[in-house]
Protein backbone atom coordinates (compact mmCIF):
# COMPACT_ATOMS: atom_id res chain seq x y z
CA UNK A 1 0.00 0.00 0.00
CA UNK A 2 2.49 2.58 0.78
CA UNK A 3 4.45 1.79 -2.83
CA UNK A 4 0.73 2.52 -4.46
CA UNK A 5 0.61 5.60 -2.37
CA UNK A 6 4.03 6.76 -3.33
CA UNK A 7 2.98 5.88 -7.18
CA UNK A 8 0.09 7.74 -6.92
CA UNK A 9 1.75 10.45 -5.57
CA UNK A 10 3.97 10.91 -9.13
CA UNK A 11 2.05 10.13 -11.08
CA UNK A 12 -0.10 13.46 -11.15
CA UNK A 13 3.21 14.96 -12.00
CA UNK A 14 3.33 13.21 -15.53
CA UNK A 15 0.70 15.54 -16.86
CA UNK A 16 -0.29 17.52 -19.89
CA UNK A 17 -2.53 20.63 -20.08
CA UNK A 18 -5.70 19.75 -22.58
CA UNK A 19 -7.12 23.37 -21.95
CA UNK A 20 -4.30 24.63 -24.80
CA UNK A 21 -4.11 22.40 -26.94
CA UNK A 22 -0.96 23.45 -29.38
CA UNK A 23 -2.38 21.55 -32.54
CA UNK A 24 -2.34 23.80 -35.82
CA UNK A 25 -0.93 22.90 -38.85
CA UNK A 26 1.40 24.22 -41.79
CA UNK A 27 3.96 22.56 -43.82
CA UNK A 28 6.20 21.68 -40.77
CA UNK A 29 3.56 20.27 -38.51
CA UNK A 30 4.21 16.71 -38.79
CA UNK A 31 7.64 15.52 -38.30
CA UNK A 32 9.87 12.94 -40.31
CA UNK A 33 9.01 10.16 -38.18
CA UNK A 34 6.20 7.72 -38.85
CA UNK A 35 5.15 6.69 -35.32
CA UNK A 36 4.68 8.58 -32.15
CA UNK A 37 4.04 7.52 -28.83
CA UNK A 38 3.02 9.92 -26.29
CA UNK A 39 2.13 9.60 -22.04
CA UNK A 40 0.13 12.78 -21.26
CA UNK A 41 -1.55 13.49 -17.81
CA UNK A 42 -3.41 16.29 -16.65
CA UNK A 43 -4.33 17.35 -12.82
CA UNK A 44 -5.93 20.34 -12.19
CA UNK A 45 -7.40 21.82 -8.68
CA UNK A 46 -9.00 25.13 -8.66
CA UNK A 47 -10.59 27.39 -6.97
CA UNK A 48 -11.66 31.29 -7.08
CA UNK A 49 -12.17 31.37 -2.79
CA UNK A 50 -11.31 28.52 -1.00
CA UNK A 51 -7.40 28.12 0.13
CA UNK A 52 -5.23 25.25 -0.25
CA UNK A 53 -5.53 24.84 3.09
CA UNK A 54 -9.67 24.32 2.82
CA UNK A 55 -8.23 21.80 -0.08
CA UNK A 56 -5.74 19.77 1.52
CA UNK A 57 -7.89 19.41 4.79
CA UNK A 58 -10.77 17.95 2.32
CA UNK A 59 -9.08 15.65 0.94
CA UNK A 60 -6.67 14.41 3.07
CA UNK A 61 -8.65 15.05 6.37
CA UNK A 62 -7.50 16.33 9.18
CA UNK A 63 -8.81 18.47 12.34
CA UNK A 64 -10.74 21.80 11.32
CA UNK A 65 -10.43 24.51 13.86
CA UNK A 66 -13.27 27.43 14.85
CA UNK A 67 -10.65 30.31 13.23
CA UNK A 68 -10.32 27.85 10.10
CA UNK A 69 -14.11 27.62 9.65
CA UNK A 70 -14.28 31.06 9.76
CA UNK A 71 -11.59 32.04 7.44
CA UNK A 72 -13.10 29.77 4.62
CA UNK A 73 -16.81 31.33 5.10
CA UNK A 74 -15.55 34.77 5.01
CA UNK A 75 -13.10 34.88 2.35
CA UNK A 76 -13.98 35.52 -1.10
CA UNK A 77 -17.52 35.91 -2.90
CA UNK A 78 -20.60 34.22 -1.20
CA UNK A 79 -20.38 31.89 -4.47
CA UNK A 80 -17.85 29.34 -3.92
CA UNK A 81 -16.73 27.54 -7.37
CA UNK A 82 -14.08 24.31 -6.21
CA UNK A 83 -13.12 22.26 -9.67
CA UNK A 84 -10.88 19.17 -9.73
CA UNK A 85 -9.59 17.37 -12.52
CA UNK A 86 -7.22 14.39 -13.09
CA UNK A 87 -6.79 12.89 -16.48
CA UNK A 88 -4.18 10.62 -17.42
CA UNK A 89 -3.67 9.10 -21.29
CA UNK A 90 -1.57 7.25 -23.66
CA UNK A 91 -1.50 7.98 -27.70
CA UNK A 92 0.00 6.72 -30.71
CA UNK A 93 0.24 8.45 -33.62
CA UNK A 94 1.31 7.15 -37.53
CA UNK A 95 1.98 9.06 -40.02
CA UNK A 96 -0.33 9.06 -43.14
CA UNK A 97 0.16 11.02 -46.57
CA UNK A 98 -1.52 13.57 -45.69
CA UNK A 99 -2.47 13.83 -41.82
CA UNK A 100 -1.90 11.29 -39.07
CA UNK A 101 -3.97 8.43 -37.55
CA UNK A 102 -4.18 8.16 -33.84
CA UNK A 103 -5.40 5.85 -30.96
CA UNK A 104 -5.67 7.40 -27.60
CA UNK A 105 -6.64 5.71 -24.19
CA UNK A 106 -7.37 7.88 -21.35
CA UNK A 107 -8.39 7.55 -17.37
CA UNK A 108 -10.55 10.59 -16.45
CA UNK A 109 -11.27 11.50 -12.93
CA UNK A 110 -13.66 15.52 -12.87
CA UNK A 111 -15.07 17.29 -9.53
CA UNK A 112 -17.25 20.01 -11.10
CA UNK A 113 -18.84 22.24 -7.62
CA UNK A 114 -20.27 25.31 -7.30
CA UNK A 115 -21.90 26.18 -3.85
CA UNK A 116 -22.67 29.13 -1.23
CA UNK A 117 -21.28 30.29 1.70
CA UNK A 118 -24.80 30.29 3.51
CA UNK A 119 -23.92 26.36 2.61
CA UNK A 120 -20.50 26.60 4.14
CA UNK A 121 -22.28 27.95 7.21
CA UNK A 122 -24.62 25.26 7.28
CA UNK A 123 -22.08 22.04 7.00
CA UNK A 124 -19.84 23.84 9.09
CA UNK A 125 -21.54 25.11 11.35
CA UNK A 126 -24.95 24.03 12.04
CA UNK A 127 -27.60 26.16 11.97
CA UNK A 128 -27.80 27.73 15.99
CA UNK A 129 -25.64 30.35 15.38
CA UNK A 130 -28.00 31.80 12.92
CA UNK A 131 -31.85 32.10 14.59
CA UNK A 132 -33.84 34.83 13.11
CA UNK A 133 -31.90 34.13 9.89
CA UNK A 134 -32.19 32.45 6.76
CA UNK A 135 -29.74 30.48 4.89
CA UNK A 136 -29.82 30.36 1.51
CA UNK A 137 -28.07 27.54 -0.47
CA UNK A 138 -29.81 27.62 -4.09
CA UNK A 139 -28.07 26.70 -7.24
CA UNK A 140 -25.63 24.20 -5.42
CA UNK A 141 -24.08 22.34 -8.19
CA UNK A 142 -21.85 19.21 -6.92
CA UNK A 143 -20.68 16.74 -10.29
CA UNK A 144 -18.39 14.09 -9.89
CA UNK A 145 -16.73 11.29 -12.66
CA UNK A 146 -14.35 8.60 -13.39
CA UNK A 147 -14.25 7.24 -16.31
CA UNK A 148 -12.13 5.53 -19.18
CA UNK A 149 -12.12 6.95 -22.87
CA UNK A 150 -11.20 4.70 -25.75
CA UNK A 151 -11.08 7.07 -28.76
CA UNK A 152 -9.99 6.78 -32.41
CA UNK A 153 -9.26 9.79 -34.76
CA UNK A 154 -7.50 11.24 -37.84
CA UNK A 155 -5.94 14.98 -38.95
CA UNK A 156 -6.21 15.10 -42.65
CA UNK A 157 -4.43 18.31 -44.35
CA UNK A 158 -6.15 19.48 -47.80
CA UNK A 159 -5.54 22.14 -50.35
CA UNK A 160 -7.93 23.08 -52.20
CA UNK A 161 -7.71 25.80 -55.26
CA UNK A 162 -4.95 26.92 -53.76
CA UNK A 163 -6.27 26.90 -50.14
CA UNK A 164 -5.03 24.85 -47.20
CA UNK A 165 -7.63 22.88 -44.54
CA UNK A 166 -7.24 21.08 -41.67
CA UNK A 167 -9.81 18.53 -40.72
CA UNK A 168 -10.13 16.49 -37.54
CA UNK A 169 -12.27 14.26 -36.23
CA UNK A 170 -12.69 11.59 -34.01
CA UNK A 171 -14.84 9.24 -31.92
CA UNK A 172 -15.02 7.62 -28.34
CA UNK A 173 -16.39 4.98 -26.53
CA UNK A 174 -16.98 5.79 -22.82
CA UNK A 175 -16.83 2.82 -19.63
CA UNK A 176 -18.44 4.58 -17.05
CA UNK A 177 -17.06 3.59 -13.46
CA UNK A 178 -19.00 5.98 -11.04
CA UNK A 179 -21.15 9.29 -10.80
CA UNK A 180 -22.30 11.28 -8.67
CA UNK A 181 -24.67 14.48 -8.77
CA UNK A 182 -26.20 17.02 -6.09
CA UNK A 183 -28.19 19.97 -8.13
CA UNK A 184 -30.03 21.97 -5.29
CA UNK A 185 -32.10 24.88 -7.56
CA UNK A 186 -33.44 26.03 -4.55
CA UNK A 187 -33.03 25.64 -1.00
CA UNK A 188 -33.00 27.66 2.34
CA UNK A 189 -33.92 27.34 5.73
CA UNK A 190 -34.64 29.34 8.54
CA UNK A 191 -34.36 28.87 12.37
CA UNK A 192 -36.29 30.53 14.59
CA UNK A 193 -35.53 32.22 18.02
CA UNK A 194 -34.12 29.61 20.24
CA UNK A 195 -34.43 26.72 17.19
CA UNK A 196 -38.36 26.61 18.60
CA UNK A 197 -39.20 26.06 14.88
CA UNK A 198 -37.48 25.24 11.33
CA UNK A 199 -38.68 26.50 7.79
CA UNK A 200 -37.56 24.55 5.14
CA UNK A 201 -38.03 25.01 1.48
CA UNK A 202 -35.76 23.12 -1.14
CA UNK A 203 -35.78 21.29 -4.65
CA UNK A 204 -32.99 19.36 -5.00
CA UNK A 205 -32.42 16.25 -7.41
CA UNK A 206 -29.48 13.66 -6.99
CA UNK A 207 -27.96 11.13 -9.46
CA UNK A 208 -25.54 8.33 -8.31
CA UNK A 209 -24.51 5.11 -9.90
CA UNK A 210 -24.39 1.84 -7.72
CA UNK A 211 -22.78 2.25 -4.77
CA UNK A 212 -22.64 -1.55 -4.16
CA UNK A 213 -19.58 -1.36 -6.77
CA UNK A 214 -16.91 0.48 -5.53
CA UNK A 215 -14.35 -0.70 -7.83
CA UNK A 216 -12.09 2.03 -9.53
CA UNK A 217 -12.82 0.44 -13.10
CA UNK A 218 -16.52 -0.69 -12.62
CA UNK A 219 -18.38 -0.43 -15.03
CA UNK A 220 -21.38 0.76 -14.33
CA UNK A 221 -22.22 2.81 -17.77
CA UNK A 222 -21.42 3.31 -20.66
CA UNK A 223 -21.14 5.89 -24.04
CA UNK A 224 -19.33 7.74 -26.65
CA UNK A 225 -18.17 11.32 -27.74
CA UNK A 226 -17.20 12.67 -31.01
CA UNK A 227 -14.69 15.17 -32.05
CA UNK A 228 -14.70 18.21 -34.61
CA UNK A 229 -12.60 20.26 -36.11
CA UNK A 230 -11.70 22.50 -39.29
CA UNK A 231 -8.89 24.93 -39.61
CA UNK A 232 -7.65 27.10 -41.91
CA UNK A 233 -4.25 28.95 -43.25
CA UNK A 234 -3.67 32.14 -44.82
CA UNK A 235 -0.19 33.37 -45.45
CA UNK A 236 0.86 32.64 -42.21
CA UNK A 237 -2.74 33.12 -40.10
CA UNK A 238 -4.50 30.41 -39.03
CA UNK A 239 -8.05 30.00 -38.14
CA UNK A 240 -9.60 27.34 -35.86
CA UNK A 241 -13.06 25.96 -34.80
CA UNK A 242 -12.82 23.01 -32.08
CA UNK A 243 -14.99 20.49 -30.39
CA UNK A 244 -14.11 17.76 -27.56
CA UNK A 245 -15.95 15.09 -26.39
CA UNK A 246 -19.60 15.76 -26.99
CA UNK A 247 -20.70 13.24 -25.58
CA UNK A 248 -22.41 11.51 -22.71
CA UNK A 249 -22.65 7.90 -20.72
CA UNK A 250 -26.23 6.09 -19.73
CA UNK A 251 -25.90 4.90 -16.17
CA UNK A 252 -27.24 1.32 -15.92
CA UNK A 253 -30.45 0.56 -13.72
CA UNK A 254 -28.81 0.06 -10.45
CA UNK A 255 -28.41 3.52 -10.29
CA UNK A 256 -30.07 5.64 -7.81
CA UNK A 257 -32.48 8.77 -8.67
CA UNK A 258 -33.40 10.77 -6.11
CA UNK A 259 -36.15 13.99 -6.46
CA UNK A 260 -37.66 16.39 -3.71
CA UNK A 261 -39.74 19.32 -3.95
CA UNK A 262 -40.78 20.54 -0.71
CA UNK A 263 -41.57 23.11 1.85
CA UNK A 264 -42.80 22.33 5.14
CA UNK A 265 -42.18 24.24 8.79
CA UNK A 266 -41.46 21.91 11.58
CA UNK A 267 -41.75 22.95 15.45
CA UNK A 268 -40.56 21.65 18.58
CA UNK A 269 -42.47 20.16 21.24
CA UNK A 270 -42.91 20.36 24.87
CA UNK A 271 -43.02 17.18 27.28
CA UNK A 272 -45.21 17.42 30.60
CA UNK A 273 -46.26 13.25 30.56
CA UNK A 274 -44.06 10.95 29.43
CA UNK A 275 -46.81 8.79 29.74
CA UNK A 276 -48.83 10.70 26.70
CA UNK A 277 -45.48 10.70 24.55
CA UNK A 278 -47.52 8.91 21.16
CA UNK A 279 -49.91 12.21 21.45
CA UNK A 280 -47.53 14.46 21.82
CA UNK A 281 -45.74 13.11 18.35
CA UNK A 282 -49.07 14.38 16.57
CA UNK A 283 -47.19 18.02 16.81
CA UNK A 284 -45.23 17.22 14.75
CA UNK A 285 -47.28 17.92 11.55
CA UNK A 286 -47.64 14.61 10.43
CA UNK A 287 -44.09 14.72 8.30
CA UNK A 288 -43.87 11.43 6.24
CA UNK A 289 -40.26 11.36 4.94
CA UNK A 290 -41.51 8.95 2.08
CA UNK A 291 -44.19 12.19 1.04
CA UNK A 292 -40.86 14.49 1.12
CA UNK A 293 -38.80 12.42 -0.65
CA UNK A 294 -38.92 10.49 -4.11
CA UNK A 295 -36.26 7.66 -4.14
CA UNK A 296 -36.04 4.66 -6.84
CA UNK A 297 -33.35 2.81 -9.08
CA UNK A 298 -33.45 3.55 -12.90
CA UNK A 299 -30.94 4.58 -15.50
CA UNK A 300 -30.13 7.67 -16.68
CA UNK A 301 -27.80 9.78 -18.04
CA UNK A 302 -25.23 12.32 -17.90
CA UNK A 303 -23.34 14.18 -20.13
CA UNK A 304 -19.12 14.60 -20.28
CA UNK A 305 -17.58 18.00 -20.41
CA UNK A 306 -17.11 19.00 -23.89
CA UNK A 307 -14.53 21.97 -24.86
CA UNK A 308 -15.39 24.55 -27.60
CA UNK A 309 -12.01 25.91 -28.97
CA UNK A 310 -12.17 29.46 -31.10
CA UNK A 311 -8.05 30.02 -32.01
CA UNK A 312 -6.21 32.50 -33.73
CA UNK A 313 -2.96 32.18 -34.71
CA UNK A 314 0.17 34.38 -36.21
CA UNK A 315 3.47 32.42 -37.44
CA UNK A 316 5.49 34.86 -37.06
CA UNK A 317 8.65 32.86 -37.88
CA UNK A 318 11.32 35.76 -36.16
CA UNK A 319 14.36 34.65 -34.80
CA UNK A 320 13.02 34.32 -31.43
CA UNK A 321 9.16 34.90 -31.33
CA UNK A 322 7.74 31.89 -33.67
CA UNK A 323 4.30 32.40 -33.45
CA UNK A 324 0.80 34.44 -31.13
CA UNK A 325 -1.90 32.91 -30.30
CA UNK A 326 -4.85 33.98 -29.23
CA UNK A 327 -7.84 31.15 -28.27
CA UNK A 328 -11.19 31.77 -26.97
CA UNK A 329 -12.45 28.59 -24.77
CA UNK A 330 -15.90 27.67 -23.74
CA UNK A 331 -17.21 24.20 -21.90
CA UNK A 332 -20.51 22.48 -22.84
CA UNK A 333 -22.04 20.16 -20.10
CA UNK A 334 -25.88 20.84 -19.16
CA UNK A 335 -27.58 18.98 -15.59
CA UNK A 336 -30.29 17.12 -18.52
CA UNK A 337 -31.94 17.28 -22.03
CA UNK A 338 -34.94 17.65 -22.81
CA UNK A 339 -36.77 18.43 -25.62
CA UNK A 340 -35.36 19.09 -29.50
CA UNK A 341 -32.09 20.50 -30.20
CA UNK A 342 -32.18 24.28 -30.02
CA UNK A 343 -29.90 27.43 -29.66
CA UNK A 344 -31.27 27.96 -25.95
CA UNK A 345 -29.97 24.03 -25.04
CA UNK A 346 -26.47 25.69 -26.21
CA UNK A 347 -26.78 28.27 -23.78
CA UNK A 348 -27.80 26.18 -21.61
CA UNK A 349 -24.81 23.70 -21.55
CA UNK A 350 -22.50 26.57 -21.25
CA UNK A 351 -24.17 28.06 -18.53
CA UNK A 352 -24.75 24.72 -16.55
CA UNK A 353 -21.15 23.79 -17.23
CA UNK A 354 -20.11 26.09 -14.19
CA UNK A 355 -17.38 27.51 -16.58
CA UNK A 356 -17.13 30.91 -17.60
CA UNK A 357 -15.72 32.13 -21.20
CA UNK A 358 -11.94 31.48 -20.83
CA UNK A 359 -9.83 33.65 -22.75
CA UNK A 360 -6.16 33.23 -23.70
CA UNK A 361 -3.05 35.27 -24.96
CA UNK A 362 0.29 33.19 -25.74
CA UNK A 363 3.27 33.14 -27.66
CA UNK A 364 6.10 30.80 -29.03
CA UNK A 365 9.88 32.04 -28.34
CA UNK A 366 12.66 30.48 -29.35
CA UNK A 367 16.00 30.30 -26.94
CA UNK A 368 18.81 28.55 -27.55
CA UNK A 369 17.78 25.51 -26.71
CA UNK A 370 14.57 25.92 -25.35
CA UNK A 371 11.07 26.36 -26.66
CA UNK A 372 8.92 28.80 -24.33
CA UNK A 373 5.72 28.97 -24.47
CA UNK A 374 4.25 32.08 -21.92
CA UNK A 375 0.44 33.49 -21.31
CA UNK A 376 -2.42 35.53 -19.81
CA UNK A 377 -5.75 34.14 -19.64
CA UNK A 378 -9.12 34.48 -17.38
CA UNK A 379 -12.78 33.18 -16.93
CA UNK A 380 -12.82 29.22 -16.70
CA UNK A 381 -13.38 28.09 -13.37
CA UNK A 382 -12.10 31.60 -11.95
CA UNK A 383 -12.27 34.74 -12.74
CA UNK A 384 -9.13 35.63 -11.37
CA UNK A 385 -6.26 36.43 -14.26
CA UNK A 386 -3.63 33.85 -14.30
CA UNK A 387 -0.64 33.62 -16.40
CA UNK A 388 0.72 30.21 -17.95
CA UNK A 389 4.11 28.80 -19.04
CA UNK A 390 5.43 25.63 -20.80
CA UNK A 391 9.42 25.39 -21.10
CA UNK A 392 10.04 22.36 -23.84
CA UNK A 393 13.26 21.06 -25.13
CA UNK A 394 14.00 22.02 -29.01
CA UNK A 395 12.83 18.19 -30.07
CA UNK A 396 9.59 19.30 -28.14
CA UNK A 397 9.72 15.99 -26.64
CA UNK A 398 9.71 16.70 -23.17
CA UNK A 399 7.49 19.94 -21.64
CA UNK A 400 7.24 21.51 -18.26
CA UNK A 401 4.53 24.12 -17.33
CA UNK A 402 1.66 25.48 -15.47
CA UNK A 403 -1.46 27.22 -16.18
CA UNK A 404 -1.58 28.99 -12.69
CA UNK A 405 2.27 30.41 -12.77
CA UNK A 406 1.12 33.49 -10.19
CA UNK A 407 -0.50 31.00 -7.77
CA UNK A 408 2.70 28.91 -7.37
CA UNK A 409 3.63 32.01 -6.24
CA UNK A 410 1.66 32.49 -3.36
CA UNK A 411 1.84 30.91 -0.04
CA UNK A 412 -1.98 31.33 0.63
CA UNK A 413 -3.09 29.49 -3.01
CA UNK A 414 -6.23 28.64 -4.62
CA UNK A 415 -5.29 26.78 -7.35
CA UNK A 416 -2.46 24.25 -8.23
CA UNK A 417 -1.68 22.97 -11.72
CA UNK A 418 1.52 21.99 -13.40
CA UNK A 419 2.02 19.74 -16.51
CA UNK A 420 5.13 17.21 -18.24
CA UNK A 421 4.29 16.19 -21.43
CA UNK A 422 6.79 12.93 -22.66
CA UNK A 423 7.16 11.92 -26.44
CA UNK A 424 8.87 9.28 -28.36
CA UNK A 425 9.10 9.97 -31.94
CA UNK A 426 10.36 6.50 -33.84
Amino acid sequence: MKNLTIILSIFPLIIYSQEYENFSFNKNQFSDNKHTISTNSDFSIESDDLNNNFINTMLYGGFITNEMKSDWINTGDDINRLNAHFINNLRYNILTKNGNLFIEISDINILNSTFSDDLLRLSLEGNSNYQNQTLDFSNTIIRANRYQQYKIGYHNNLRYQGHQFNINAATSYLNGNHHLSYIINQGSLYTSEFGSSLDIDYDIQSFITDTTNRSLFSGNGSGFSIDFGLSYLKDNNIFSLSIYDLGFISWNQESTIFRSDSNFSFSGIEIEDFTNIVEYGDSINNINADDIINSYNNKFRSFVPCRINLKYIKELNKRYIQSIKFQLNYRWQPYEVKGPISFSLLKQGIKESGYTPNINLSSKINIKKLVIEPGIHSGGFTDNIKFHLSLSNKKRNITLGTSNLESLLKKDRTSFTAYIGIIKRF
